[in-house]
């Protein structure tokens, strides 16, 4: 994780996953954009594992938020929680 993003602080919401997701759209957009373009040119990440190289089988979505320090599993439980939350207001 990148340290800059690591000190986002979004404890004051109820939905913190989510404030710093918004907060790093843009960069993470331009990271996303520039994954697949690496991709396109047949250029993929790897892992070393045991000496042997292999390509990464790490999706960018969960790179993306490793670096920008947002928790996707925190992040799906914001989600639901909206949703109830919108369908309890609509009755």
């Amino acid at each position: 994780m990148s340290k800059q993003f690591a000190e986002i602080d979004a404890s004051n919401t109820p939905y913190p996953e989510h404030v710093k997701l918004q907060l790093v759209k843009d960069k993470s957009q331009v990271c996303g954009e520039f994954l697949e373009f690496l991709e396109n040119r047949g250029t993929f990440l790897a892992e070393m594992h045991d000496g042997e190289l292999y390509t990464t089988s790490t999706c960018w979505e969960e790179l993306l938020a490793m670096f920008f320090g947002i928790d996707l599993g925190k992040l799906e439980a914001e989600k639901k929680q909206m949703l109830a939350e919108l369908r309890a207001q609509k009755g």
